[in-house]
């Protein structure tokens, strides 16, 4: 039941207890599209939750693993990628 967010590791920048995740939010363009000197000064995440504990990260790999702090809201209606021990087929 922990909320792990798995990201690259070459966007870990800063202190991660103050990021921001976004759920349910599109961009209309890719952000390589927009130039390598742009910067998105305004993005509405209006379903967002804040603070991350970083698990580990492996640069070699580009990887990174975080516990997400705050509760994500049922309402945002997330879908989980995850497992158990359990020897039993979900239902």
């Amino acid at each position: 039941g922990r909320q792990l967010f798995l990201t690259a590791a070459h966007c870990v920048v800063g202190d991660t207890s103050k990021y921001i995740i976004g759920f349910n939010y599109q961009y209309e363009k890719c952000h390589s599209e927009l130039g390598p000197n742009s910067v998105v000064k305004e993005i509405p995440y209006i379903q967002s939750v804040q603070g991350l504990k970083l698990l580990g990260m492996f640069e070699p790999s580009d990887f990174a693993v975080f516990e997400i702090l705050e509760r994500i809201p049922d309402e945002y209606n997330v879908f989980y990628a995850g497992w158990n021990r359990h020897d039993a087929f979900p239902k």
